[in-house]
């Protein structure tokens, strides 16, 4: 799911009514429901109760689409005051481009261009959004962005690490899991769990704890519930239950329904935690 989407989600769950959340947002009231509409096929669940509409021309939120609102408007509100307080900066000395993947956490985000703007408080800053974390470091390479947000490792000798941040893969359930009151959960004890996972193509370590999880015997594949495309929305699912999901331990957990926990993948100390290394990168020059 796209930010635009989101936001297009949020507007007819406030007006709960798609004529004025259409106006609003300036689109025709057909585009609005079909975005709603992949938004649904996306996650294969009801966000607004279709039989009222249907029957008694009446907009309300399902279970989900209320669970949905609640975090969304959250993590749009602190979006926008950060896009907002990156165009009110000043246009002296250079423009600076700043790339970031989409499932970066947006607080992470928001951090990591407060650090770039201390570095130059004189400089516009630019965000630029890729798909992947692949996909920042090759915008460096093709000189298309200045600096990037990425995770290690880096796939190109030429590219310096400005700031690193070190995190691990941590197990996010639902607090109503039987592990939720754990202090620790060995990758075994998930063998039979449902999962929740970002699509493979916009997860570069994917396949990396699918090594990990078979060398614990087990495979994830078979027992993937749903895919998506946005951390927002996994948090959100696996708080309604849905499954469990593996992410990294910078994610911030701003609501009760979801629980993270430490996460071990041997009993051998060395290997035991997945470690990912967040950075700001640039290009060397010369």
């Amino acid at each position: 799911m796209e930010l635009r989407q989101l936001k297009y989600f949020l507007e007819v769950a406030r007006e709960l009514h798609f004529g004025r959340a259409a106006e609003n947002l300036c689109i025709s009231q057909p585009a609005l429901t079909k975005q709603i509409n992949l938004i649904e096929q996306e996650l294969g669940i009801e966000l607004f109760d279709k039989n009222k509409r249907q029957l008694h021309k009446k907009v309300e939120l399902t279970e989900a689409g209320f669970f949905l609102l609640k975090d969304a408007s959250r993590f749009t509100e602190q979006f926008d005051r950060m896009l907002e307080n990156t165009k009110k900066l000043g246009t002296k000395a250079k423009h600076i481009s700043l790339g970031y993947y989409r499932l970066f956490p947006k607080t992470k985000v928001i951090e990591f261009t407060q650090k770039v703007q201390e570095w130059y408080p004189d400089s516009l800053i630019k965000l630029v959004e890729y798909s992947t974390a692949e996909a920042v470091q090759e915008g460096l390479i093709r000189d298309d962005i200045t600096l990037g947000m990425t995770h290690f490792p880096l796939l190109f000798p030429n590219l310096f690490p400005r700031y690193t941040e070190s995190n691990c893969l941590k197990v996010l359930l639902s607090s109503k899991h039987p592990l939720a009151n754990y202090k620790k959960i060995k990758i075994g004890q998930l063998r039979n769990e449902r999962w929740i996972e970002v699509q493979r193509n916009l997860y570069t370590l994917y396949d990396e704890i699918e090594r990990r999880c078979k060398t614990a015997g087990f495979h994830r594949e078979p027992q993937i519930v749903q895919e998506v495309s946005s951390i927002e929305l996994l948090v959100g699912l696996v708080g309604m239950g849905m499954g469990v999901a593996l992410v990294s331990s910078s994610l911030p957990i701003i609501d009760d329904s979801v629980v993270l926990k430490e996460l071990t993948f041997s009993d051998n100390p060395t290997y035991a935690a997945f470690e990912i290394t967040h950075a700001i990168v640039c290009k060397k020059v010369g």
